[in-house]
């Protein structure tokens, strides 16, 4: 996907495929937290601290201005808009 604001591609997760199960998404917001400076550990236990709804919801939360999530479920569509 491509933010037209400032020509930049934006990283995609289909929530849908392999990366979007929990482990994944888990491992991504290691990864991105450390990389900007947050803690880590943190936001992975806020992630785990429900459901994978909120887990997705969480991380879309910390990182959705980074990476795009997608999803056809209409449960998951619903939490990343809560986040927005």
């Amino acid at each position: 996907m491509r933010n037209w604001y400032n020509n930049e591609i934006v990283p995609t997760i289909n929530l849908d495929g392999p990366e979007g199960d929990s482990e994944t998404l888990i491992h991504f917001a290691r990864k991105m937290a450390r990389q900007l400076g947050m803690e880590s550990e943190r936001v992975v236990i806020e992630m785990t601290r429900s459901d994978y709804r909120h887990l997705v919801r969480t991380f879309d939360w910390h990182f959705g201005d980074i990476i795009s999530l997608e999803t056809e479920n209409p449960d998951l569509l619903e939490s990343c808009a809560e986040a927005s």
